[in-house]
């Protein structure tokens, strides 16, 4: 009997020095970082959830309260879910300062999340490998070779004006199918 409650004290203290150990590790994790992002305007979190609760609801409610969030005259928001630091940035300047910069080349680790659909391609891919691409690309989107298509642009977008005036006054519809379509067309270059 002595040693079944031998085992099961230690396991007990084995349990606690493993959670003081994850709350420690938790609560003083990329405290250097912590104080930069914190100083970023955003609402106070709840220890542990962060934000998270503040944002409960369906897809649709959620970002409407993220908006609601992003009311502050810099363009730049931070929330928190759980530990993890999220930046919204929601005006022209403040994303002009950071995509102007080569310093902030690497993507969050939440896009890893997509890379068995996507691989680590333009989208995905940081640092070097995501430098590279974008110089292949860039000389496609050049404003001189853009001209070419300024007429199909407006061709088809007046294409698509049209189609969506037909649907005004009515019910809901879904816009995407246009979309798709329009944007189809222009590639053509029909």
């Amino acid at each position: 009997m002595e040693d079944k409650e031998k085992l099961i004290s230690t396991s007990h203290i084995l349990i606690t020095f493993f959670v003081c150990i994850f709350i420690y590790l938790f609560f003083t994790r990329d405290k250097k970082h912590r104080g930069v992002i914190n100083k970023i305007p955003g609402p106070r979190g709840i220890p542990l959830f962060g934000n998270a609760l503040q944002l409960l609801g369906t897809p649709s409610e959620s970002f409407y309260k993220v908006i609601q969030l992003c009311q502050n005259k810099c363009g730049l928001t931070r929330i928190w879910i759980a530990n993890k630091p999220y930046v919204i940035i929601y005006k022209a300047s403040a994303a002009e300062a950071i995509l102007h910069s080569n310093k902030y080349l690497d993507k969050s680790s939440d896009y890893k999340a997509l890379h068995p659909w996507l691989g680590t391609g333009l989208i995905t891919s940081t640092g070097h490998k995501w430098q590279q691409r974008r110089k292949m690309l860039t000389p496609t989107f050049h404003f001189k070779i853009l001209e070419d298509y300024i007429e199909v642009f407006n061709k088809q977008s007046q294409v698509l004006v049209n189609k969506l005036e037909s649907r005004c006054g009515g019910s809901s519809f879904n816009m995407f199918p246009h979309i798709i379509l329009c944007t189809l067309d222009i590639i053509m270059g029909v």
